[in-house]
C-alpha cells in the first residue's frame, strides 16, 4: 500500500472503500491536492465496520493549514498518514482506541474525556497517547491496560460491560454491577470467563485475557 495524491476538484466524489471517499479526506483549508495513505483507509473502513459511522473530522492538512489548528511540526497528517474521526457512540472510544491498537494502527490517541475523538494514523513506529483537557498529551503503552482487584476507572468498566454482555454473573448469580470498581464480583465473573477461555485464570484481566474478549 502507498499514499496517493488526488485532487478535490477531479476526485471528491470517488469511493476509496465502501463507507470512505476521497473529500472526506481533504484539508480543512481548500486546498485542492489531498494525500491518502491506502492502509489508513483499509484500518478505517475496519473500523466503520465494527462500530457503525465514522465522521472525519480532520485528514490530510497543508502545511499552512496544520500550522493554523497548532499541529506538530511533523504531524502525520501533511503526508496523508492521519486522520481524526469521531464515532456514533462516545462511550465506546475507549473500545475503539483498543480495537485500532489490535487491528495495526501505529499512531493511536484517544480522547474520551474533552473533544471526545480518536487521533488515527499509519506511522512505522508505534506512538499511543491519551490527551488531557488544555490539548495536551502524554504518553501510554497500550490501551489494554491490566486491572485486578482493587482496580478502579474506565478500563475496568469496559471490562464489567464485556463480561455482562457475554452473560457472566457474579458469585451471587446476578448481573454483574458495571461501576468501574474491581472487586470480588468482577474477579469472580472473569475467572469464570479465563477458564471457558482456556486462559490462566488468576483474576487479572491482562492483554491475553482482553484480547479474548
Amino acid at each position: 500500500m502507498a499514499v496517493k495524491t488526488y485532487s478535490l476538484k477531479n476526485d471528491g466524489a470517488k469511493k476509496l472503500s465502501e463507507n470512505f471517499k476521497v473529500k472526506e479526506f481533504r484539508s480543512r483549508d481548500g486546498a485542492d491536492k489531498i494525500l491518502i495513505d491506502e492502509k489508513l483507509v483499509s484500518l478505517l473502513q475496519k473500523m466503520r465496520d465494527k462500530f457503525g459511522v465514522i465522521n472525519i473530522s480532520s485528514a490530510y492538512r497543508t502545511a499552512a493549514y496544520n500550522k493554523k489548528v497548532g499541529g506538530v511540526a511533523n504531524s502525520q497528517h501533511l503526508y496523508g498518514l492521519a486522520a481524526d474521526v469521531t464515532i456514533s457512540d462516545n462511550s465506546e472510544l475507549l473500545e475503539a482506541a483498543q480495537y485500532a491498537e489490535k487491528i495495526g494502527f501505529k499512531g493511536v490517541g484517544l480522547d474520551d474525556k474533552y473533544q471526545k475523538f480518536l487521533h488515527l494514523d499509519t506511522r512505522k513506529n508505534k506512538s499511543f497517547f491519551r490527551y488531557r483537557s488544555n490539548g495536551s498529551t502524554y504518553s501510554v503503552n497500550s490501551f489494554f491496560a491490566t486491572v485486578k482487584v482493587g482496580s478502579k476507572g474506565e478500563e475496568v468498566k469496559l471490562l464489567q460491560e464485556k463480561l455482562r454482555k457475554l452473560g457472566y454473573k457474579d458469585s451471587s448469580d446476578k448481573d454483574l454491577i458495571c461501576d468501574g470498581v474491581f472487586g470480588k464480583n468482577t474477579e469472580y465473573a472473569l475467572k469464570n470467563f479465563q477458564k471457558k477461555m482456556s486462559l490462566v485464570t488468576d483474576g487479572v484481566a491482562g492483554p491475553k485475557t482482553w484480547s479474548k474478549l
